[in-house]
């Protein structure tokens, strides 16, 4: 019998990349703020990566809409 790919842990797969990729970057990155903040750089890194990307599928799709942003502001004012 083959055995089946556990979901998520493809060659492919968004947790792969973030578990591989992205949290050990986050965790490697410099926290040149001052000694009294209450989050790590590393979670506060995570959450603008999370708002980034549930606010749209692919970068992209961001620069799409970055650039429709654009455009209606600079109508507006």
């Amino acid at each position: 019998m083959k055995k089946r790919r556990q979901e998520g842990l493809g060659p492919g797969s968004f947790d792969r990349l973030y578990r591989e990729v992205l949290a050990p970057l986050f965790k490697s990155m410099a926290d040149v703020r001052a000694s009294n903040t209450s989050y790590s750089m590393s979670d506060a890194l995570k959450c603008g990566f999370a708002i980034f990307s549930l606010k749209c599928a692919s970068l992209f799709a961001f620069r799409q809409r970055s650039q429709a942003e654009d455009s209606n502001l600079g109508t507006v004012y």
